[in-house]
């Protein structure tokens, strides 16, 4: 199964932040295991890294973060496209 999974779980886990810390972990670990497909979208990137290098002020460690979480996720291009396709959904 195929899950597009939101920023803020990816940025639960990352930055270990209280709340639903427990539940994004799973859904890591779910990815990692291939129990599902977990999808991010291309331009969730960005903001995971902009958000991750606000918090973790060390370049390195986010860059190894942002590498770690691409590597056990798919990311999913988001086109014109799509969002128009979307929208046109309502």
């Amino acid at each position: 199964m195929k899950v597009l999974v939101d920023t803020n779980v990816i940025l639960d886990v990352l930055l270990k932040r209280d709340g639903l810390y427990a539940e994004s972990f799973a859904v890591f670990q779910m990815v990692e295991q291939r129990t599902i497909t977990g999808c991010v979208s291309s331009s969730a990137i960005t903001d995971i890294f902009y958000l991750v290098h606000k918090a973790q002020k060390n370049i390195d460690i986010v860059y190894q973060a942002v590498e770690d979480m691409a590597a056990i996720f798919t990311i999913v291009p988001v086109f014109e496209s799509t969002i128009t396709s979307a929208l046109a959904l309502r």
